[in-house]
């Protein structure tokens, strides 16, 4: 698997136990990467393509893109409407559906009987949503980190299963994480076989597994 940039400048190509830390001394070059990538994983167009033996992967369905550590949401939109669709294809293949369809005679009854109460002509729906129950029970992720990395790593775990992202993106993360820390985080992105790319507009203490690809203020590139 490999992301290049159409500037031609930029070409990561992925291994196996390897991070990959783009540096991007020229601001120019670092707002447009940040603003494509931000574009492309909101659905829309940018220079960027994720591809792997020829086949080219959408952005917004293979990558995750963290631009601020800090407010990042663990109960984003996406993972919560990915969880509820999961849990309902699961409840209606299994013997849960049965507890579906008792939940749902029982809410009739009582809408039936309550409506009663009072002089007017009503429309409801009678069949019960099964996602429209997980809204009403606030259904999400219980997010019981104490530290960033926690955090991140749950983050990382959740979409890695839930939604298969093969890419994380990181802006500037490394200020915000110890070497310790950084060092957990690339071993979990191992452990669930995603590939890592860190931006940062400056070079830092390289870490054992770290690849660097650097663009420095002359548009020039250094490996």
């Amino acid at each position: 698997m490999k992301l290049i940039n159409k500037d031609n400048l930029c070409e990561i190509n992925f291994l196996e136990n390897e991070v990959n830390i783009l540096v991007i001394e020229n601001n120019y070059i670092f707002t447009k990467y940040i603003m494509d990538f931000y574009k492309q994983y909101n659905g829309l167009d940018g220079s960027w393509i994720l591809s792997e033996l020829d086949v080219e992967y959408k952005l917004d369905k293979h990558m995750q893109l963290i631009i601020d550590p800090i407010s990042f949401d663990i109960n984003s939109r996406i993972l919560i409407n990915k969880l509820y669709s999961d849990i309902e294809k699961y409840i209606l293949s299994s013997e849960y559906i049965l507890g579906m369809n008792n939940l749902n005679s029982l809410i009739n009854d009582f809408i039936t009987k309550l409506l009663e109460e009072f002089d007017y002509d009503f429309l409801y729906e009678e069949e019960l949503d099964i996602k429209n129950l997980f809204k009403f029970v606030n259904l999400k992720f219980n997010d019981i980190s104490s530290t960033l990395i926690e955090k991140i790593s749950n983050y990382m775990s959740i979409c890695s299963s839930l939604l298969k992202s093969k890419v994380f993106v990181f802006i500037n993360i490394k200020p915000y994480l110890s070497e310790k820390e950084l060092k957990d985080l690339y071993k979990l992105a191992r452990y669930l076989k995603i590939q890592l790319v860190m931006i940062e507009p400056a070079v830092r203490e390289k870490l054992e597994g770290e690849k660097y690809l650097i663009i420095d203020k002359d548009s020039c590139v250094i490996t």
